[in-house]
Protein backbone atom coordinates (compact mmCIF):
# COMPACT_ATOMS: atom_id res chain seq x y z
CA UNK A 1 0.00 0.00 0.00
CA UNK A 2 0.95 3.54 -0.76
CA UNK A 3 0.74 5.64 2.71
CA UNK A 4 1.11 9.18 3.16
CA UNK A 5 1.89 10.93 6.27
CA UNK A 6 1.00 14.63 7.29
CA UNK A 7 2.60 16.14 9.67
CA UNK A 8 3.02 19.46 11.95
CA UNK A 9 6.80 19.10 12.29
CA UNK A 10 9.38 17.84 10.95
CA UNK A 11 9.66 14.61 13.03
CA UNK A 12 13.96 14.35 13.61
CA UNK A 13 15.65 14.26 15.32
CA UNK A 14 13.61 11.82 17.68
CA UNK A 15 13.67 13.72 20.71
CA UNK A 16 10.42 14.48 21.63
CA UNK A 17 7.22 11.78 22.14
CA UNK A 18 5.11 13.28 19.07
CA UNK A 19 8.39 12.65 16.52
CA UNK A 20 8.64 9.13 18.22
CA UNK A 21 4.76 8.30 17.68
CA UNK A 22 5.25 8.94 13.95
CA UNK A 23 8.52 7.66 12.98
CA UNK A 24 7.14 4.60 15.10
CA UNK A 25 3.89 4.28 12.33
CA UNK A 26 6.61 5.04 9.55
CA UNK A 27 8.90 2.18 10.62
CA UNK A 28 6.18 -0.37 11.22
CA UNK A 29 4.46 0.64 7.85
CA UNK A 30 7.85 0.26 6.22
CA UNK A 31 8.55 -3.44 8.68
CA UNK A 32 5.08 -4.88 6.46
CA UNK A 33 6.26 -3.71 3.22
CA UNK A 34 4.50 -0.72 2.68
CA UNK A 35 5.54 2.18 1.29
CA UNK A 36 5.51 5.39 3.19
CA UNK A 37 5.66 9.12 1.88
CA UNK A 38 6.17 11.85 4.64
CA UNK A 39 5.15 15.61 4.15
CA UNK A 40 5.83 17.49 7.08
CA UNK A 41 5.88 20.94 8.19
CA UNK A 42 8.88 21.98 9.23
CA UNK A 43 8.59 24.91 11.53
CA UNK A 44 10.62 28.09 12.67
CA UNK A 45 10.15 27.03 16.33
CA UNK A 46 11.53 23.37 15.56
CA UNK A 47 12.99 23.83 12.35
CA UNK A 48 15.19 20.91 10.66
CA UNK A 49 17.62 21.25 7.86
CA UNK A 50 16.56 18.36 6.21
CA UNK A 51 19.31 18.50 3.88
CA UNK A 52 22.05 17.37 6.72
CA UNK A 53 19.96 14.07 7.72
CA UNK A 54 21.43 10.26 7.46
CA UNK A 55 18.96 9.38 5.59
CA UNK A 56 20.62 5.66 6.39
CA UNK A 57 18.98 6.46 9.87
CA UNK A 58 15.78 7.80 8.20
CA UNK A 59 15.46 4.91 5.32
CA UNK A 60 11.59 4.10 6.40
CA UNK A 61 10.35 6.87 4.30
CA UNK A 62 10.10 6.14 0.71
CA UNK A 63 10.13 10.48 -0.21
CA UNK A 64 10.25 13.09 2.07
CA UNK A 65 8.70 16.32 1.53
CA UNK A 66 9.14 19.77 3.88
CA UNK A 67 7.30 22.73 3.71
CA UNK A 68 8.87 25.87 5.96
CA UNK A 69 6.25 27.67 8.29
CA UNK A 70 6.48 30.40 11.37
CA UNK A 71 4.01 29.31 13.85
CA UNK A 72 5.29 31.91 16.19
CA UNK A 73 2.49 33.49 18.03
CA UNK A 74 1.25 36.84 15.83
CA UNK A 75 -0.31 39.28 18.38
CA UNK A 76 -2.47 41.37 15.77
CA UNK A 77 -3.10 37.91 14.48
CA UNK A 78 -4.21 36.58 17.66
CA UNK A 79 -6.41 39.42 18.48
CA UNK A 80 -8.55 39.54 15.57
CA UNK A 81 -8.78 36.06 15.95
CA UNK A 82 -11.21 36.77 18.82
CA UNK A 83 -13.84 37.52 16.62
CA UNK A 84 -13.71 34.44 14.70
CA UNK A 85 -14.86 30.70 15.12
CA UNK A 86 -11.65 29.33 13.89
CA UNK A 87 -9.23 28.27 16.57
CA UNK A 88 -5.93 29.92 16.25
CA UNK A 89 -4.47 26.95 17.72
CA UNK A 90 -4.95 25.53 14.25
CA UNK A 91 -4.57 27.77 12.42
CA UNK A 92 -1.31 29.05 12.88
CA UNK A 93 -0.32 25.63 11.02
CA UNK A 94 -2.07 26.16 7.87
CA UNK A 95 0.19 27.37 5.34
CA UNK A 96 -0.63 28.10 1.09
CA UNK A 97 2.78 26.69 0.27
CA UNK A 98 1.55 23.29 2.34
CA UNK A 99 -1.41 23.35 0.78
CA UNK A 100 -0.44 23.03 -2.56
CA UNK A 101 2.79 20.34 -2.30
CA UNK A 102 -0.16 18.43 -0.95
CA UNK A 103 -2.16 18.93 -4.08
CA UNK A 104 1.12 18.15 -6.11
CA UNK A 105 1.37 14.72 -4.46
CA UNK A 106 -2.17 13.95 -4.51
CA UNK A 107 -2.26 15.13 -7.81
CA UNK A 108 0.99 12.50 -9.47
CA UNK A 109 0.19 9.61 -6.98
CA UNK A 110 -2.88 7.53 -6.45
CA UNK A 111 -2.42 7.11 -2.38
CA UNK A 112 -4.14 4.20 -0.58
CA UNK A 113 -3.74 6.08 3.06
CA UNK A 114 -3.83 9.07 4.35
CA UNK A 115 -2.25 9.47 7.72
CA UNK A 116 -3.35 12.87 9.14
CA UNK A 117 -0.35 13.13 12.63
CA UNK A 118 -2.62 15.31 15.41
CA UNK A 119 -5.46 17.50 15.62
CA UNK A 120 -3.94 20.64 13.69
CA UNK A 121 -3.34 18.69 10.01
CA UNK A 122 -7.15 18.63 9.85
CA UNK A 123 -7.10 22.14 8.87
CA UNK A 124 -6.12 20.58 4.97
CA UNK A 125 -8.89 17.61 4.80
CA UNK A 126 -10.65 19.41 2.42
CA UNK A 127 -8.07 19.32 0.21
CA UNK A 128 -7.50 16.00 1.09
CA UNK A 129 -11.17 14.85 0.12
CA UNK A 130 -11.08 17.05 -3.29
CA UNK A 131 -8.11 15.57 -4.82
CA UNK A 132 -8.08 11.86 -3.24
CA UNK A 133 -9.93 8.97 -2.57
CA UNK A 134 -7.64 7.49 0.22
CA UNK A 135 -8.89 6.36 3.05
CA UNK A 136 -8.02 8.94 5.55
CA UNK A 137 -6.72 8.42 9.05
CA UNK A 138 -6.99 11.35 12.02
CA UNK A 139 -4.36 9.96 14.26
CA UNK A 140 -4.80 11.90 17.77
CA UNK A 141 -1.63 12.18 19.59
CA UNK A 142 -3.44 13.97 22.54
CA UNK A 143 -7.24 15.03 23.32
CA UNK A 144 -6.36 18.77 22.57
CA UNK A 145 -9.30 20.63 24.28
CA UNK A 146 -9.23 17.86 27.16
CA UNK A 147 -5.10 19.76 27.76
CA UNK A 148 -6.28 23.44 27.55
CA UNK A 149 -9.21 22.49 30.12
CA UNK A 150 -6.94 20.95 32.72
CA UNK A 151 -4.48 24.37 32.18
CA UNK A 152 -7.79 26.72 32.81
CA UNK A 153 -8.78 24.64 35.66
CA UNK A 154 -5.04 25.41 36.93
CA UNK A 155 -5.02 29.23 36.03
CA UNK A 156 -5.07 31.62 38.78
CA UNK A 157 -4.90 34.65 36.44
CA UNK A 158 -8.92 35.46 35.53
CA UNK A 159 -7.74 36.69 31.63
CA UNK A 160 -5.34 33.72 30.94
CA UNK A 161 -8.28 31.34 32.58
CA UNK A 162 -11.10 33.06 30.66
CA UNK A 163 -8.77 32.38 27.39
CA UNK A 164 -7.46 28.92 27.61
CA UNK A 165 -11.45 28.08 28.13
CA UNK A 166 -11.76 29.82 24.98
CA UNK A 167 -9.01 27.89 23.29
CA UNK A 168 -10.11 24.61 24.40
CA UNK A 169 -14.18 25.04 23.50
CA UNK A 170 -12.68 26.17 20.08
CA UNK A 171 -10.51 22.86 19.80
CA UNK A 172 -13.35 21.06 20.56
CA UNK A 173 -15.72 22.67 18.13
CA UNK A 174 -13.52 22.09 15.37
CA UNK A 175 -12.30 18.26 15.91
CA UNK A 176 -16.08 17.76 15.78
CA UNK A 177 -16.72 19.97 12.78
CA UNK A 178 -13.85 17.71 10.84
CA UNK A 179 -14.24 14.03 12.20
CA UNK A 180 -17.63 13.38 9.92
CA UNK A 181 -14.49 13.66 7.25
CA UNK A 182 -12.25 11.00 8.11
CA UNK A 183 -12.67 7.31 7.58
CA UNK A 184 -11.29 6.30 10.72
CA UNK A 185 -9.76 7.86 14.19
CA UNK A 186 -6.84 6.15 15.34
CA UNK A 187 -5.69 7.32 18.71
CA UNK A 188 -2.83 6.82 20.81
CA UNK A 189 -3.79 5.49 24.19
CA UNK A 190 -6.98 3.06 25.53
CA UNK A 191 -8.10 5.87 27.78
CA UNK A 192 -8.32 8.31 24.87
CA UNK A 193 -9.94 5.59 22.71
CA UNK A 194 -13.13 5.87 25.52
CA UNK A 195 -12.80 9.34 25.38
CA UNK A 196 -13.24 10.04 21.72
CA UNK A 197 -15.82 6.80 21.29
CA UNK A 198 -18.21 8.27 24.22
CA UNK A 199 -17.90 11.75 21.64
CA UNK A 200 -18.06 10.12 18.47
CA UNK A 201 -20.07 7.32 18.32
CA UNK A 202 -20.59 7.12 14.87
CA UNK A 203 -16.77 6.54 13.72
CA UNK A 204 -14.54 3.85 13.74
CA UNK A 205 -11.87 3.99 16.05
CA UNK A 206 -8.81 2.22 16.63
CA UNK A 207 -6.20 2.33 19.42
CA UNK A 208 -3.18 2.43 18.41
CA UNK A 209 -0.12 2.60 20.40
CA UNK A 210 3.54 3.83 19.38
CA UNK A 211 6.10 1.57 18.84
CA UNK A 212 9.45 0.69 20.45
CA UNK A 213 12.73 -0.97 20.38
CA UNK A 214 13.67 -3.34 23.05
CA UNK A 215 17.17 -2.04 24.29
CA UNK A 216 19.33 -5.41 25.66
CA UNK A 217 18.48 -6.62 29.38
CA UNK A 218 19.86 -4.17 32.17
CA UNK A 219 21.42 -6.06 34.28
CA UNK A 220 22.70 -3.51 37.12
CA UNK A 221 22.54 -3.24 40.93
CA UNK A 222 21.26 -0.01 42.60
CA UNK A 223 24.20 2.56 42.94
CA UNK A 224 25.49 4.92 45.24
CA UNK A 225 24.82 7.90 44.22
CA UNK A 226 21.32 7.77 42.26
CA UNK A 227 20.30 10.15 39.15
CA UNK A 228 16.72 11.04 38.76
CA UNK A 229 15.85 13.33 36.12
CA UNK A 230 13.09 14.24 33.41
CA UNK A 231 12.82 15.04 29.29
CA UNK A 232 10.70 16.82 28.26
CA UNK A 233 10.02 20.30 25.62
CA UNK A 234 9.90 23.17 28.19
CA UNK A 235 7.76 25.29 25.55
CA UNK A 236 4.48 23.27 26.85
CA UNK A 237 2.66 24.26 29.22
CA UNK A 238 1.70 21.03 31.26
CA UNK A 239 5.57 20.14 31.40
CA UNK A 240 6.52 23.16 32.99
CA UNK A 241 3.40 23.17 34.81
CA UNK A 242 4.02 19.86 36.16
CA UNK A 243 7.58 20.36 36.83
CA UNK A 244 6.84 23.69 39.25
CA UNK A 245 4.48 21.71 41.03
CA UNK A 246 7.06 18.84 41.59
CA UNK A 247 9.85 20.77 42.89
CA UNK A 248 7.69 23.03 44.99
CA UNK A 249 5.25 20.71 46.74
CA UNK A 250 7.52 17.58 46.86
CA UNK A 251 10.96 17.71 45.79
CA UNK A 252 11.89 20.65 48.16
CA UNK A 253 9.55 19.26 51.07
CA UNK A 254 11.56 16.09 50.51
CA UNK A 255 15.31 17.44 50.33
CA UNK A 256 16.38 15.94 53.70
CA UNK A 257 15.31 12.75 51.82
CA UNK A 258 17.06 13.41 49.16
CA UNK A 259 20.26 14.68 50.33
CA UNK A 260 20.83 11.46 53.03
CA UNK A 261 19.75 9.40 49.80
CA UNK A 262 22.36 11.02 47.72
CA UNK A 263 19.87 11.87 44.50
CA UNK A 264 20.32 14.72 42.51
CA UNK A 265 18.22 15.41 39.51
CA UNK A 266 19.00 15.95 36.47
CA UNK A 267 16.63 17.67 33.85
CA UNK A 268 16.98 18.21 29.95
CA UNK A 269 14.77 19.75 27.37
CA UNK A 270 14.48 22.35 24.69
CA UNK A 271 12.99 25.63 23.84
CA UNK A 272 12.77 26.70 28.22
CA UNK A 273 12.24 30.56 28.37
CA UNK A 274 15.01 32.30 30.33
CA UNK A 275 12.99 33.05 33.55
CA UNK A 276 12.22 28.81 33.71
CA UNK A 277 15.87 28.14 32.78
CA UNK A 278 16.95 30.29 36.11
CA UNK A 279 14.27 28.65 38.22
CA UNK A 280 15.07 25.24 36.83
CA UNK A 281 18.80 25.78 37.02
CA UNK A 282 18.13 26.85 40.70
CA UNK A 283 16.78 23.44 41.46
CA UNK A 284 18.73 20.58 39.04
CA UNK A 285 21.78 19.57 37.07
CA UNK A 286 20.31 21.36 33.94
CA UNK A 287 21.29 20.12 30.68
CA UNK A 288 19.09 22.02 28.59
CA UNK A 289 18.85 20.57 24.98
CA UNK A 290 20.47 17.73 24.50
CA UNK A 291 22.39 16.22 21.29
CA UNK A 292 20.85 12.38 22.02
CA UNK A 293 17.77 11.86 24.33
CA UNK A 294 18.41 8.40 24.12
CA UNK A 295 21.88 9.07 25.73
CA UNK A 296 20.30 11.09 28.54
CA UNK A 297 18.13 8.60 29.59
CA UNK A 298 20.79 6.23 29.61
CA UNK A 299 22.54 8.55 32.28
CA UNK A 300 19.43 8.51 34.81
CA UNK A 301 18.53 5.81 36.75
CA UNK A 302 15.31 6.76 37.62
CA UNK A 303 12.65 9.03 35.63
CA UNK A 304 10.23 11.12 37.22
CA UNK A 305 7.17 12.10 35.03
CA UNK A 306 5.17 14.56 37.56
CA UNK A 307 2.16 15.60 34.73
CA UNK A 308 -1.14 17.00 36.14
CA UNK A 309 -2.45 17.79 32.82
CA UNK A 310 -2.27 16.22 29.04
CA UNK A 311 -3.91 13.45 27.39
CA UNK A 312 -2.47 10.78 25.06
CA UNK A 313 0.37 8.77 26.23
CA UNK A 314 3.59 9.84 27.15
CA UNK A 315 6.37 8.15 24.77
CA UNK A 316 9.04 9.32 26.67
CA UNK A 317 8.06 6.92 29.65
CA UNK A 318 7.64 3.89 27.41
CA UNK A 319 11.00 4.41 26.34
CA UNK A 320 12.61 4.59 29.56
CA UNK A 321 11.15 1.37 30.50
CA UNK A 322 12.44 0.14 27.11
CA UNK A 323 15.79 0.61 28.67
CA UNK A 324 14.97 -0.94 32.15
CA UNK A 325 14.72 2.16 33.92
CA UNK A 326 11.97 2.64 36.83
CA UNK A 327 9.81 5.45 36.16
CA UNK A 328 7.94 7.07 39.41
CA UNK A 329 5.28 9.05 37.82
CA UNK A 330 1.55 10.44 38.71
CA UNK A 331 -1.72 9.26 37.17
CA UNK A 332 -2.34 11.70 34.89
CA UNK A 333 1.97 10.99 33.59
CA UNK A 334 1.01 6.83 33.19
CA UNK A 335 -2.50 7.31 31.62
CA UNK A 336 -2.91 5.01 28.93
CA UNK A 337 0.28 2.21 29.65
CA UNK A 338 -1.27 -0.96 31.70
CA UNK A 339 1.55 -0.55 34.06
CA UNK A 340 1.28 -2.31 37.89
CA UNK A 341 2.14 0.10 40.76
CA UNK A 342 5.43 -1.47 42.07
CA UNK A 343 6.07 -4.16 39.33
CA UNK A 344 6.88 -2.12 36.56
CA UNK A 345 6.55 1.14 37.89
CA UNK A 346 5.60 3.42 40.59
CA UNK A 347 2.81 5.98 41.09
CA UNK A 348 2.63 9.26 43.20
CA UNK A 349 0.14 12.33 43.74
CA UNK A 350 2.19 14.09 46.54
CA UNK A 351 5.45 14.35 48.80
CA UNK A 352 4.07 11.49 51.03
CA UNK A 353 3.57 9.32 48.07
CA UNK A 354 7.63 9.74 46.15
CA UNK A 355 9.34 9.78 49.72
CA UNK A 356 7.35 5.96 50.31
CA UNK A 357 8.13 5.18 46.45
CA UNK A 358 11.63 6.36 47.04
CA UNK A 359 12.60 4.57 50.11
CA UNK A 360 10.66 1.43 48.98
CA UNK A 361 13.26 1.07 46.27
CA UNK A 362 16.26 1.60 48.31
CA UNK A 363 14.59 -0.86 50.83
CA UNK A 364 14.41 -3.63 48.12
CA UNK A 365 17.86 -3.18 46.52
CA UNK A 366 17.62 -6.81 45.30
CA UNK A 367 14.64 -5.80 42.94
CA UNK A 368 16.28 -2.73 41.31
CA UNK A 369 16.90 -4.74 38.20
CA UNK A 370 13.87 -7.06 38.15
CA UNK A 371 11.64 -4.19 38.08
CA UNK A 372 13.89 -2.90 34.92
CA UNK A 373 13.34 -6.31 33.08
CA UNK A 374 9.71 -5.92 34.02
CA UNK A 375 9.10 -2.91 32.26
CA UNK A 376 11.03 -4.13 29.66
CA UNK A 377 8.68 -7.07 29.35
CA UNK A 378 5.84 -5.18 29.49
CA UNK A 379 6.98 -3.05 26.38
CA UNK A 380 8.12 -5.84 24.34
CA UNK A 381 4.14 -7.40 25.14
CA UNK A 382 2.16 -4.01 24.03
CA UNK A 383 4.50 -1.84 21.93
CA UNK A 384 5.74 -3.24 19.23
CA UNK A 385 6.12 -1.17 15.62
CA UNK A 386 5.33 -3.93 13.28
CA UNK A 387 2.06 -5.19 15.35
CA UNK A 388 0.67 -1.63 15.56
CA UNK A 389 0.93 -1.07 11.95
CA UNK A 390 -0.53 -4.66 11.04
CA UNK A 391 -3.25 -3.71 13.60
CA UNK A 392 -4.01 -0.75 11.94
CA UNK A 393 -4.21 -1.79 8.30
CA UNK A 394 -6.13 -4.65 8.99
CA UNK A 395 -8.61 -2.67 10.93
CA UNK A 396 -8.91 0.16 7.24
CA UNK A 397 -9.12 -2.91 5.13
Amino acid sequence: MKILQLTKKFPYPPKDGESLAILSMAKGYQQCGHQVTLLALNTKKHYVATATIDRDGFSYYHHIHDIYIDTSLQPLAAFFNLFSDRPYNTQRFYSNEYAQQLTRLLADERYDVIQLETLYMLEYIDIIRRYSKAKIVYRSHNKEDEIWENLAEQESNFLKKKYFQLCARRLSTFEKQNVDKVDTIAVISESDLNKHQQLYQHIKQVSILPGMDIQPPVMSVLPKSIKVGYIGSLDWKPNIEGLKWFFTEIWDNESSLTNQLHIEFHLAGRNASHQDKDYFEGQTVFHGEVEDASMFLDLLDIIIVPLKSGSGIRIKILEAMSKGKIVIATKKGLEGIPYTHGENAFLFSDAQDFAQNIKRIFEQKEEWTNIGLRAQALIKEHFSHQANAHKLIDFIS
